[in-house]
C-alpha cells in the first residue's frame, strides 16, 4: 500500500512540474516541438528523482523507528 502512496504522490508532483513548465514556455503556441520534447524529458527526469527521494526518505524513517524500538526494548 505504501508503494502506491509514493507512486501517487510522485504522479502529482510530476504533473505539477509538467504544467508549470508547459504553461511557462508555451511550446505549442510557438510551434517549437523541440522545446516541448525537452520539457517532457525534464519532467520525466524530475519525476523519477522525486520518486527516489520519497522512497529513500520513507525507508530511512522506517529504519530509524526500528532502531528506536530496539533501543527501548533493551532499556526495559
Amino acid at each position: 500500500m505504501e508503494h502506491y502512496k509514493n507512486l501517487f504522490i510522485t504522479i502529482i508532483i510530476t504533473v505539477t512540474i509538467y504544467l508549470i513548465l508547459f504553461l511557462s514556455f508555451q511550446p505549442v503556441e510557438s510551434g517549437n516541438l523541440e522545446l516541448h520534447i525537452l520539457i517532457v524529458i525534464i519532467t520525466i527526469v524530475l519525476g523519477i528523482c522525486a520518486y527516489i527521494l520519497l522512497h529513500r526518505s520513507k525507508t530511512e524513517n522506517q529504519e530509524a523507528i526500528k532502531k528506536d524500538n530496539y533501543k527501548e526494548k533493551e532499556q526495559k
